[in-house]
């Protein structure tokens, strides 16, 4: 079967595909992550967080509904950071000022569904610009 990295085709086995695979992944899954608990653990990142130039985020809920469900995570990318895990039953509502820095910033926010994750954000005050 072929495959191309843009110059040059190959042609590769099912096993060649799967280490290929694997080793791509590998790369990728191995990431630094740090899961923040109380508000004592984010302020070491917060520096970090103010003056990064893009955020990646992403929020898990327990449900679809923004006015019966509750956010569950939290996480934040950004360059030169471990991907922040921020675990909302046990930080909020003490770790709040923490979120609402982060999402002061003048950075941009990269969301992967922004629709859905705002409400979430909108139903704590929390309000972004840029995004």
């Amino acid at each position: 079967m072929p495959f191309s990295d843009g110059n040059t085709a190959f042609f590769m086995n099912e096993k060649a595909r799967q280490l290929t695979a694997f080793m791509i992944l590998s790369r990728i899954v191995y990431m630094e992550v740090k899961v923040i608990r109380c508000a004592a653990d984010i302020e070491p990142f917060l520096p970090a967080l103010l003056s990064a130039r893009v955020i990646a985020v992403d929020l898990e809920t327990t449900g679809l509904d923004a006015n019966s469900a509750r956010i569950r995570l939290v996480q934040l990318a950004a360059e030169g950071l471990p991907i922040l895990v921020i675990d909302c039953f046990t930080f909020l509502p003490e770790g709040e000022a923490g979120l609402r820095a982060a999402f002061s910033t003048k950075a941009i926010k990269v969301f992967q569904n922004a629709k859905f994750d705002l409400q979430f954000l909108y139903g704590l005050g929390i309000f972004l610009d840029p995004i």
